[in-house]
């Protein structure tokens, strides 16, 4: 998923990797809840290592994983421990960030990568990702790219 914006790259970094921005872009979309905030952080979130879970809007939640933080280029990390039903079906996922100055102001493209828990789970997360969760993420890109765009 990836998006242009008429903002400085510095300035798009800090609003998507911001500790509190998850409720404001991770809206629900169809079966995937919103997020409704974090807890539990073990660090300073610039670092990697930090840890924090994440609350849903079904009652579930999973633990984020700080991988790489690289401003203003890349940011990455790794989710796992669902207690959703998707916890069955998915080890962990790791999403990815990469930022880049562009003539309009910036650009990101942002992945999410599952790892399955087995062939069967392969399938069904076969249909899933390229149909909810791709929905899921163009809605939460076009309000990411809002929040950048109005943010102070």
């Amino acid at each position: 998923m990836s998006r242009e914006l008429d903002v400085a790259v510095g300035r798009t970094f800090d609003v998507v990797v911001a500790e509190d921005v998850l409720p404001h872009v991770l809206h629900r979309w169809g079966p995937i809840p919103a997020v409704l905030g974090t807890r539990d952080l073990s660090g300073p979130w610039d670092t990697p290592g930090s840890e924090r879970t994440i609350l849903l809007g079904d009652g579930s939640t999973a633990r984020e994983r700080v991988l790489r933080w690289e401003r203003p280029r890349l940011f990455e990390y790794r989710v796992d421990r669902f207690t959703s039903p998707l916890g069955r079906l998915v080890d962990h996922a790791v999403g990815l960030w990469e930022f880049a100055a562009s003539e309009r102001g910036s650009s990101f493209r942002w992945t999410y990568t599952f790892e399955p828990r087995g062939s069967f789970s392969t399938v069904l997360l076969g249909a899933f990702v390229p149909t909810a969760w791709a929905r899921y993420m163009r809605q939460c890109a076009d309000l990411t790219v809002e929040r950048c765009s109005s943010a102070p």
